[in-house]
């Protein structure tokens, strides 16, 4: 009937409509891939076989296969090498094999080396000498003594001028010749240090360096000669012409640098005003010559003639002078400066700017401020320059018991004294 062919009618319209759909998926789902690969074409770089699953996995292997490899080496070469162990403890696989290969000591010989009698022996008097370990005794060493001999002298010679100490140490002149003196338990013993080689008349002893090793004396006002303490020939410090109008010797300064001596030579710089100098000693005990004098420090750019210089001794710097110009004593002094690296310019313009200072320089020469005056006196006020000690030079005033200390930046400091019956 027609309800029956209606029936048929849908059921193959159902099934074409199934087929139909099936047929359609594979064919959009083909689509996509390709538009999928085409994206990757146009957006990567990299060849299509480079993002293939094949490669991918080969080159996963190969790495895999390298961890192995190198995990079981490891075990075998690289045993020394332990966390927290230092590159220090690391040894050469070829060393570490050797001392594995190495032969053990026998048996036999360790034995009898642990179980052999200990023979009787005659016992060495013991000694003076101290084991390494031991600590030094806590006296100071004694000075060095001359290496020529000290002997009681028949005839004591007797001073003819000043003597001069260090230590238990005295060194004197005769007028002719350099004694050295020290104390002894029956009196002094003596030790002439111009033997065979008198000075002559009107030597003087000045006194020894600061470490006791060159006794200095001079002779008139042309010749300075230095005596090392321990032994060797006198070097001759300066030896000027003895003759009208030549350059003459003036005071000499000690200082605390070895081998180094500060002193004034009138009539070398221009105008024959005294001029600082300084000279090196050689090593006491080398036989070499003392280096020729070099100029230290002139005259400041005033009026006048310096008449005594001022020398620190721990610097070994001239850092004060009094110049006198008719009647009129004039006191300038100069402060040490820090030397630093650019020079004065460089400083000056960190300072202007407001900026860090350069480093400092210690192997520059030392640098000096301007010269100034800090004080002024003439004859009538009886004021007395008493000396130079630690950056300060002290003055007396017209009162026997009112004292100054001048500093270079133009300090003062008064002292004042109450005298007592």
């Amino acid at each position: 009937g027609p309800s029956v062919g209606r029936g048929a009618m849908l059921a193959a319209a159902r099934c074409a409509a199934t087929r139909a759909a099936r047929a359609t998926t594979p064919r959009l789902q083909l689509s996509r891939r390709q538009q999928s690969t085409a994206l990757r074409k146009s957006s990567s770089i990299m060849p299509e076989w480079a993002t293939s699953p094949v490669y991918v996995a080969a080159v996963i292997g190969v790495v895999v296969a390298q961890r192995l490899l190198s995990g079981s080496g490891r075990s075998k070469d690289a045993d020394n090498i332990k966390p927290g162990v230092t590159d220090a403890a690391y040894k050469p696989p070829h060393e570490r094999m050797a001392a594995r290969s190495a032969p053990a000591p026998a048996a036999e010989t360790v034995a009898a080396a642990a179980v052999a009698p200990a023979t009787a022996a005659p016992m060495a008097p013991a000694t003076a000498a101290a084991a390494p370990d031991a600590s030094p005794p806590d006296t100071a060493p004694e000075p060095e003594l001359p290496g020529r001999p000290f002997a009681s002298e028949a005839a004591v010679p007797e001073p003819a001028g000043a003597v001069v100490s260090f230590g238990d140490l005295s060194a004197f002149t005769d007028g002719a010749d350099v004694w050295l003196r020290k104390p002894a338990a029956h009196g002094g013993l003596h030790c002439k240090l111009t033997e065979g080689k008198p000075m002559g008349a009107g030597t003087k002893v000045l006194g020894f360096t600061h470490d006791g090793a060159w006794l200095i004396t001079v002779t008139g006002s042309t010749k300075m000669t230095a005596f090392p303490v321990a032994g060797a020939e006198p070097v001759d410090v300066v030896s000027l012409p003895d003759k009208s109008g030549s350059p003459t010797l003036g005071p000499l300064h000690f200082v605390d640098i070895p081998n180094l001596l500060l002193l004034e030579i009138s009539g070398l710089v221009p105008g024959g005003s005294p001029a600082v100098y300084r000279v090196e000693l050689p090593s006491p005990t080398a036989d070499a010559r003392a280096s020729a004098p070099m100029l230290d420090t002139t005259a400041p750019l005033v009026r006048g003639k310096p008449t005594r210089w001022m020398v620190d001794e721990a610097s070994a710097t001239v850092r004060g002078v009094l110049m006198e110009d008719n009647g009129t004593t004039s006191l300038l002094m100069r402060d040490a400066e820090d030397a630093r690296h650019g020079g004065e310019l460089w400083t000056a313009t960190c300072q202007r700017l407001g900026l860090p200072l350069p480093p400092l320089d210690p192997s520059a020469p030392p640098v000096f401020s301007e010269w100034r005056t800090v004080a002024e006196w003439d004859r009538a006020s009886q004021t007395r320059f008493l000396g130079f000690r630690e950056g300060l030079a002290w003055l007396q005033l017209t009162n026997a018991h009112e004292y100054v200390a001048m500093a270079a930046d133009g300090l003062r400091f008064e002292l004042g004294f109450t005298q007592t019956d």
